[in-house]
């Protein structure tokens, strides 16, 4: 392959970067370098955009020599989204045969698991689906015939239990991690029942994602040639956002691509210190740096004084962040009386707005959200999301969200910042309440998103593409247009003419009616209008609405203004990382729940472009005043909430 250079560097910086923007050195060494190596890039670097432009450079000389092919993979569909919707046109060659742009998941499936599994079953698995696994494997345990159904029938966490069970290579019962089961021994006839269970299911068929992972690992070691085959078609490899594969997916891709004779160019990107994911934090990621490791310590989001603050909680690699950003504004500690907790957020909402009427806070299309660790329900002595908002609802988070209205389901996405895939699953649950409504069942059950989506592609094929194309037009309009009215009234018009050709339903159910045409935004009766209201997971003050969410679901975000919500995990983020807050490196630290606490707060921290703030017990901070503000702090206590 021919070296990538400054002139071509400069041709697809006009295309990707802002009028005037250019890559610095760092960035244009990474994409110049074509050897195996990897990167680190630090919070708002814009790590995706040089690979982007990386991808535009190789992306001139395809095909590759002998057929060789591109393999890019990231953890996410989202992240894999963001890279298609941004160079797709531009890239069409690196968007087919033989090329590969996907996840990981994806890539699994479609060149281990499925191949292996045909050959050792027969037939293709019907479902590579968490979801549907764990709804099979349900009905499987309550069978009468099941002979460990009255050992599960006294245990409270029967399905979780069932949901949780894996195979080894060996096929022995284990959990996610590998850790044999051993609740009972590997003789009794509980245990040979579940395991017979886990096979029939298996062998049915029915796979959840790390089924995959364990006939790819039976693959390469029952069929070795399979590995060199792997290598001889992907001579290029990109991994984005390494630090979120958990340990099963860095090994298998480390086997691929890394180890014995290969000559495939394989490099890694991410951020070790981001290493969190939706089912925890590992204390130790598995990823360990190559020798040959490239920096991006640069970032465009956050300003100098949110650099200064975020750099010490960085666990690996001690890398100072370089703050490009132009914000004047000092990061703030909100420290609030111990009883009190519910002023944080009017305090917090009356800054951003003094702020942006000053024009402090100046990039109004970026969010502003409100984040915490720990969003349980609320317990003595302790402090979760809630005792900030007492509407808040961790499972608002996902799709089991369920509101009384159309407009509920909109509006949330018309006002935060969300991926097309995010905004078509929020819609698709909305049509689940008025199937709900109307009283629609698949065996008589209520539908999933999976079994409606699977449901049309059989029976109404074309309704689909139809159904397709709609939800593209809206996911538009509120990403784009930011008009929730104007998309709920295109939902109302298409639904009556939807459910006809689907279901040859006539007349639609009063709920259904009141469903699309209600103007509230609340999951229970709405109340009187007040300058400040909450609307499940928004609050809303004067007019400015800020989502209460999880540290979790906002990482790889970029805000305008972000709170962090201290919570209690054994202990808090202020008893844990004191010492970080006073600008002290995380890198010496040895306790695994300082750690944790060290990663969650490097992520929730380094979100925000112009205003960032980090709430806590007047009781646990006030005495470290001094300290706190030489380290770069405002600190601020809040007496009694602000108002305008």
């Amino acid at each position: 392959m021919l070296p990538v250079n400054d002139q071509l560097i400069t041709e697809i910086e006009q295309i990707l970067l802002p009028t005037g923007k250019t890559f610095d050195p760092e960035r244009r060494e990474f994409i110049k370098d074509l050897t195996t190596c990897d990167l680190k890039a630090v919070p708002g670097s814009g790590k995706t955009t040089v690979l982007l432009a990386k991808l535009m450079a190789i992306e001139r000389q395809l095909p590759l020599i002998d057929g060789k092919a591109i393999l890019v993979i990231s953890h996410t569909n989202t992240a894999v989204d963001e890279i298609k919707k941004k160079i797709s046109n531009l890239c069409p060659k690196l968007f087919s045969y033989p090329n590969f742009v996907g996840t990981i998941q994806g890539f699994v499936d479609e060149f281990l698991a499925i191949p292996y599994y045909c050959q050792k079953y027969g037939h293709k698995p019907v479902r590579i689906d968490n979801e549907i696994y764990n709804e099979k494997i349900g009905q499987l345990r309550t069978r009468h015939n099941f002979q460990a159904r009255n050992w599960l029938s006294r245990r409270s966490d029967a399905q979780t239990l069932v949901e949780g069970l894996r195979l080894n290579t060996n096929f022995q019962l284990c959990d996610r991690k590998g850790v044999l089961f051993n609740i009972v021994g590997p003789t009794t006839p509980t245990y040979l029942a579940l395991k017979t269970m886990k096979i029939s299911l298996l062998e049915d068929g029915f796979l959840c994602f790390d089924d995959a992972y364990l006939l790819a690992n039976l693959y390469m070691v029952e069929f070795p040639e399979i590995v060199q085959l792997i290598r001889n078609r992907f001579s290029i490899v990109f991994i984005d956002e390494m630090q979120d594969m958990d340990k099963h997916q860095h090994d298998l891709l480390e086997a691929l691509f890394f180890t014995g004779n290969n000559s495939t160019i394989y490099q890694r990107i991410g951020d070790r210190n981001q290493s969190i994911f939706s089912d925890g934090i590992d204390e130790e990621t598995a990823w360990t740096p190559r020798p040959k490791t490239l920096t991006i310590a640069g970032s465009n989001r956050l300003s100098p004084a949110i650099s200064r603050i975020v750099s010490p909680f960085g666990l690996y690699d001690n890398i100072p962040i370089t703050g490009y950003g132009p914000s004047p504004l000092l990061p703030h500690i909100l420290l609030y009386d111990d009883v009190n907790p519910q002023s944080v957020l009017p305090y917090f909402a009356n800054l951003v707005q003094e702020h942006r009427l000053a024009g402090r806070i100046y990039n109004l299309s970026d969010p502003v959200k409100a984040i915490g660790w720990v969003g349980k329900p609320l317990e003595a002595n302790k402090t979760f999301i809630n005792n900030y908002h007492d509407d808040y609802k961790k499972d608002n988070q996902g799709q089991k969200i369920d509101y009384s209205s159309l407009i509920g389901y909109l509006e949330i996405l018309a006002n935060t910042e969300v991926s097309y895939r995010e905004a078509r699953s929020r819609i698709l649950s909305a049509f689940l309440k008025i199937f709900r409504n109307q009283g629609l069942k698949i065996n008589g059950r209520e539908y999933t998103k999976t079994q409606f989506l699977n449901e049309l592609k059989t029976s109404s094929p074309q309704l689909l593409e139809r159904l397709n194309l709609n939800l593209l037009l809206w996911c538009n309009k509120l990403i784009m247009e930011k008009n929730s009215e104007k998309c709920r009234q295109a939902i109302v018009g298409f639904i009556p003419g939807f459910l006809y050709e689907w279901k040859t339903v006539g007349t639609l159910h009063s709920e259904v009616i009141s469903f699309l045409s209600s103007t509230s935004t609340l999951t229970t009766s709405p109340t009187q209008p007040t300058s400040e209201q909450n609307y499940g997971n928004v609050y809303e003050f004067n007019g400015l609405k800020i989502e209460v969410t999880t540290v979790h679901s906002v990482k790889g975000e970029t805000h305008s203004a972000t709170l962090y919500m201290e919570t209690t995990y054994h202990k808090c983020e202020s008893e844990k990382c004191l010492d970080q807050l006073k600008g002290n490196s995380a890198t010496s630290l040895s306790q695994a729940r300082k750690k944790e606490a060290s990663k969650m707060m490097y992520v929730g921290f380094s979100r925000a472009t112009c205003f960032f703030c980090f709430a806590a017990a007047k009781s646990r901070l006030l005495a470290h005043k001094d300290e706190l503000e030489r380290a770069g702090w405002e600190v601020l206590e809040i007496q009694e909430p602000r108002v305008s």
